[in-house]
């Protein structure tokens, strides 16, 4: 066995309490729980630092809930053509889709609130 270059003891400057610890799994647990039980419905989430999202559900894991948020794209890239319909200009090859989705994985843990839409 080789011997560390540097035989220093590591010196601890902070650690989350048991019972701050067991708090914040309870919580990730409930919103884990909260997230699977409303799978592929609207919802608009709250974060702890204030943002929103509105979007549908997809996918849920041990520590992101992945919400599909459907965009539209930017208004300036579309003509209107007289008796028609808006078409995105330079016109693609294989048509186009009015709305693209992203799916946004966001931290199970800094969900504030979770509210049905529909």
């Amino acid at each position: 066995m080789t011997k560390a270059p540097h035989s220093v003891q590591p010196q601890t400057v902070y650690q989350l309490e048991p019972e701050v610890s067991e708090a914040i799994h309870r919580c990730k647990e409930n919103a884990r729980q909260a997230c699977q039980k409303h799978m592929y419905r609207h919802v608009r989430v709250q974060t702890v630092d204030h943002q929103y999202h509105d979007g549908v559900i997809v996918h849920v894991d041990d520590r992101y809930v992945y919400l599909q948020i459907a965009q539209a794209p930017n208004p300036a890239h579309y003509r209107v053509i007289p008796y028609g319909y808006p078409y995105p200009y330079p016109y693609p090859a294989f048509g186009y889709n009015p709305y693209y989705s992203t799916i946004l994985p966001l931290v199970l843990f800094d969900l504030l609130t979770i509210s049905l839409l529909y």
